[in-house]
């Protein structure tokens, strides 16, 4: 797989309630004693600036044969060697510094790295060196990492449009816009393609397919139902990635439900009570789907029929899950810890606690310090004890720090206070910026339904 989804997700307590509500506090489950198989070392790592973890919903590791590329919000761009080389400069073939936060990408094309910057730009850059090939201007900041399928590179912006962009030469061909709700959970889910035919699901819990090559509408389908009174409890976000599997497309939405939609027509096969954000899995027998409780399912994806059920890590803020080998689903917590369960019956295989791994340094003589801050950052590999020096490499799950920080991961370090909610309106007209104000402070963990929300005002 080309595209390492990085980091993982914070989960911040549920608070979706009126101003005199009680706080309601979500208790991580404990751990169970267990021996674990499986050890962990850190192999490397690289300092990075720190950030907003509200600004890295879109960030992404880009994976070549033998290299990693990678952006931060404050515009750097890296290409690093995968293989441990000792020393930063041997580890780091290039920086790129841009003069705009970079919030999605980089996607590899040919020999380019696409991207998109919060300043409303799509831009591609050499994989040789990092200077700009080309740069478009879009309408609003582009959260969703590009999708590029036959020359053609697919964005969505955070004003409800999508593009087409030729990913050569930068050129748009065509621009569709959908109607935003109110309220909406920040980030966006990149487009599904599948035989010219471009799938998205909207803020608005609706599922809109798409002529690849032109953009007209082949047929659009609501998928979820908003219900309530207050913005809040109609958010109705598709947050995680659409998936096309045998024949039906999968679709995964925020207070709504797990359904399975005809790709033809739109028309529904089947739907199941499950409220989700993080991306899902499949293979040849299920869906594996984190809910917005932390709980993991296995679903089998023919008829809906729920196959297990693992509810030992509930509300310890999972990260999207990640195949690991043939048989296990790795899982990262927010407390620390990293999880195998056996994709079969969901039992929990090991465990490794990541940060104390993050604090050991890895011994070379130009060892730099053990990880104290935000920008720091790590990767690890896993030696299952039974199989002496056969390493088992989850670099595509668990190098831990570098976009989405390690304020997304460890508690302990220090996270910003308050996150931007877009089209939200307050009574002081702050509609950008308002929950950085006495209107609302509302937290918005990465990816995260779960909104902790203190209003003092009428939003």
């Amino acid at each position: 797989m080309d595209w390492l989804k990085l980091g993982v997700a914070a989960v911040l307590a549920t608070q979706l309630v009126a101003c005199s509500s009680p706080k309601v506090v979500r208790v991580p489950a404990p751990l169970i004693e267990m021996s674990s198989p499986y050890q962990a070392h850190k192999d490397w790592q690289l300092q990075v600036d720190g950030f907003k973890y509200s600004d890295s919903e879109g960030l992404y590791f880009a994976k070549g044969e033998d290299t990693i590329y990678f952006g931060v919000p404050s515009g750097n761009i890296t290409k690093a060697l995968t293989q441990p080389q000792g020393r930063w400069t041997d580890q780091v073939v290039w920086q790129k510094k841009l003069n705009e936060p970079v919030v999605s990408g980089p996607t590899l094309y040919d020999d380019l790295l696409i991207i998109g910057t919060s300043k409303a730009h799509v831009m591609a850059l050499s994989q040789k060196d990092g200077h700009i090939v080309w740069q478009t201007p879009v309408s609003s900041e582009v959260l969703s990492r590009a999708i590029v399928v036959e020359g053609q590179a697919y964005v969505r912006t955070v004003d409800g449009k999508l593009y087409s962009v030729n990913a050569t030469s930068g050129k748009i061909n065509w621009v569709v816009e959908h109607q935003l709700p109110n309220l909406s959970l920040r980030g966006i889910a990149p487009v599904t393609y599948d035989e010219g035919t471009l799938y998205v699901g909207w803020e608005s819990g609706k599922v809109e397919a798409l002529d690849a090559a032109t953009g007209e509408r082949r047929w659009q389908v609501q998928v979820i139902i908003p219900k309530g009174r207050t913005d809040l409890e109609r958010m109705v976000d598709i947050q995680a990635a659409l998936i096309m599997k045998g024949g039906r497309l999968f679709v995964l939405g925020y207070q709504g439900k797990l359904v399975a939609l005809n790709p033809e027509n739109g028309n529904l096969y089947w739907a199941k009570d499950i409220s989700g954000f993080r991306d899902f899995l499949i293979d040849q027998q299920a869906l594996y789907i984190v809910d917005e409780d932390d709980i993991v399912y296995a679903i089998d994806y023919v008829n809906g029929t729920q196959l297990w059920k693992q509810d030992r890590f509930k509300y310890r803020q999972l990260a999207d899950p990640v195949f690991y080998g043939t048989n296990q689903i790795l899982l990262a917590d927010d407390l620390g810890y990293i999880h195998w369960i056996d994709k079969i019956d969901g039992t929990a295989v090991a465990r490794v606690e990541v940060r104390k791994v993050l604090r050991r340094c890895f011994k070379q003589t130009d060892c730099p310090p053990a990880a104290d801050s935000a920008a720091d950052s790590a990767t690890l590999t896993v030696q299952p004890l039974t199989r002496d020096k056969e390493f088992m490499d989850i670099f595509s799950a668990c190098l831990l720090g570098l976009i989405q920080g390690l304020t997304e991961f460890l508690p302990w370090f220090p996270r910003p206070a308050t996150w931007p909610l877009r089209n939200i309106s307050c009574p002081d007209s702050r509609s950008r910026d308002c929950c950085s104000t006495s209107c609302c402070t509302r937290r918005q963990p990465w990816r995260s339904s779960s909104i902790s929300a203190a209003i003092s005002g009428t939003c």
